[in-house]
């Protein structure tokens, strides 16, 4: 079973950390099956290394499916406008961290 140390370690394992029924759970399946990532013999190095958004076959957030077959399920305008609004919160960026435009 998978165990989440940072769960623990906030005090929300009883809630989520593990993908057991009844606890919230984001997961990411990813296909490892492309010619560009088999055959896998490190499956984290393959992830960090070797594989990119083209390799995500379904997303779940809090157990509902976001992703399937790599197409978003619902229509993506809510999640933009949700991310607009995020970015609104959080101001600019400073220029220290902005790159020059040549």
């Amino acid at each position: 079973m998978l165990r989440g140390d940072g769960a623990a370690a906030l005090g929300l394992e009883a809630d989520t950390g593990t993908l057991t029924p009844g606890k919230c759970a984001d997961l990411v399946v990813l296909r490892a099956d492309d010619l560009d990532v088999t055959p896998v013999l490190d499956p984290a190095g393959a992830v960090v290394l070797q594989m990119d958004r083209r390799h995500i076959d379904a997303v779940y957030r809090a157990g509902r499916p976001v992703v399937r077959g790599g197409a978003l399920v619902d229509d993506p305008r809510d999640l933009v406008e949700g991310l607009q609004a995020a970015a609104a919160r959080l101001g600019p960026l400073p220029r220290s961290i902005v790159p020059p435009r040549w």
